[in-house]
């Protein structure tokens, strides 16, 4: 789980790269449910596309949120407290009188 929490390049890389490969795996979701469908099943391409389109992104959904949400709360934990949201939320939380001048 180390190599989650440095930063640089590498790991920037490494998100384009996951990035590039749910698009991957969506087109071939998508492409394989039209080949189930229209050779298969002898269905239309209208309905090949409105079934397998909603259960392509319903498993991009499944698959992505609870990791967002994970990464989220490793997020909340391993940052450290004086970060600039401390700062922001702590300068605005205690707003101070600001004098008059003419």
């Amino acid at each position: 789980m180390r190599h989650f929490i440095r930063s640089g390049p590498s790991l920037v890389a490494t998100f384009i790269a996951v990035a590039i490969a749910a698009v991957v795996i969506t087109f071939v979701n998508i492409l394989g449910g039209l080949y189930i469908g229209m050779v298969e099943n002898s269905w239309t391409l209208f309905d090949c596309m409105k079934l397998y389109t909603k259960l392509t992104i319903g498993d991009g959904l499944v698959s992505q949120v609870p990791a967002f949400i994970v990464s989220v709360k490793k997020w909340t934990m391993i940052r450290p407290a004086n970060t600039w949201i401390a700062k922001f939320s702590t300068r605005f939380a205690r707003p101070k009188r600001m004098p008059i001048t003419k």
